[in-house]
């Protein structure tokens, strides 16, 4: 099968590292895969692309129309049976160039659109209406288009889990306190992500333990994050790592005392899945996202906007590292089905039953 994903970055940040994943695991077994983007990204390199071929879209500017006109060249170009979109902004041009070429598409939904209005929602809504289908990663993608777009066939794909890499990685000690035990953040610096909240209960925290905290990932909320860090008195406590490599970011789950996110809201959270891989013990904001994966025999949930209950959950998982073991242990078999392999089949079947039907 030929298969033409539409991506906005090549590599940055989970929608991105979900794509790598499928699109060598398809080519891996012999489908031609092809990936058009319109940025190389933060990392500036291609990842485990070797057998995938990559194609830079020009672009003047995030909404040049002439984008439409470029996907519809390289679409007739390489005539693909399908067609997938991976971005908000690709949905659209993507979805266009698709139907202007009559070639089936799928629009994949890493994370439901929750905002009020905007053209560029109502945009995506009405070109979504041209899709073969919509693939979403959690039931709450699936409530959304359901509502938005009743008619257009959906599935639900969770993301997959690199167990056979993450396996591969050794404990990392040099970067994790050995004395109070060391809460992990994985994940972009937004205020949606919750990270101020768990600064703020890092404070409470360690009035009674000397708990240490390491923030890997950046974004435009780093500099606020490090002032309220010296704000709260815990800037010494409070380590910002910056964009860290996948293989350290295992090595690092695998070693803390706990993995925090506190997001608002979520579609299939990548970072949460590979700590439940990694056996770390997870505290998670109580979001519909966080309790489809999860339940209260494997993970502590919490209300982020309670400071005093998020450093009290933090504290119980530091003293009573016999359960929190336990939770994580429970938390690993959830997910033990979830594998790139899996995921990908998943895929197949939905392009070949859309493929089929045209």
């Amino acid at each position: 099968m030929k298969i033409l994903y539409l991506t906005y970055f090549l590599r940055w940040a989970g929608l991105e590292r979900q794509l790598s994943y499928l699109a060598s695991e398809l080519a891996r077994k012999g489908h031609e895969v092809h990936i058009a983007y319109l940025s190389i990204g933060h990392d500036g390199g291609r990842g485990d692309l070797r057998q995938v071929h990559c194609h830079e879209i020009a672009k003047t500017g995030h909404y040049d129309p002439l984008i439409i006109w470029r996907l519809v060249r390289l679409i007739r170009s390489i005539r693909p049976d399908v067609v997938q979109t991976w971005h908000y902004l690709m949905d659209v041009f993507g979805g266009l160039a698709s139907s202007l070429t009559r070639t089936p598409w799928v629009l994949r939904d890493p994370l439901p659109d929750t905002d009020a209005g905007g053209w560029r929602k109502r945009a995506r809504i009405w070109v979504a209406g041209t899709a073969g289908r919509i693939v979403t990663n959690s039931s709450e993608g699936e409530r959304y288009w359901l509502a938005h777009r009743p008619t257009v066939p959906r599935t639900i794909v969770p993301n997959g889990i690199p167990f056979s890499e993450i396996e591969d990685v050794a404990p990392c000690r040099e970067a994790v306190s050995t004395n109070g035990g060391t809460v992990l953040y994985v994940g972009q610096l937004l205020p949606r992500k919750g990270v101020s909240h768990l600064i703020g209960s890092l404070a409470a925290v360690c009035r009674e333990n000397d708990l240490s905290a390491l923030l890997c990932g950046d974004g435009p909320q780093r500099d606020d994050l490090q002032m309220l860090a010296r704000q709260c008195g815990v800037a010494d406590k409070v380590r910002f790592l910056g964009q860290v490599s996948k293989d350290r970011v295992w090595s690092l789950m695998k070693a803390a005392t706990v993995f925090a996110f506190l997001s608002e809201h979520e579609g299939c959270p990548n970072a949460v899945l590979e700590a439940m891989a990694c056996n770390c013990p997870v505290l998670v904001s109580d979001i519909p996202a966080h309790r489809e994966i999860l339940d209260d025999s494997s993970a502590r949930f919490v209300n982020p906007n309670d400071t005093q209950q998020v450093a009290n959950a933090m504290l119980e998982i530091v003293r009573d590292k016999d359960a929190a073991r336990s939770r994580a242990a429970r938390a690993r078999e959830r997910i033990q089905h979830r594998s790139i392999p899996a995921m990908a089949q998943e895929y197949l079947t939905a392009y070949m039953s859309l493929a089929g039907s045209c």
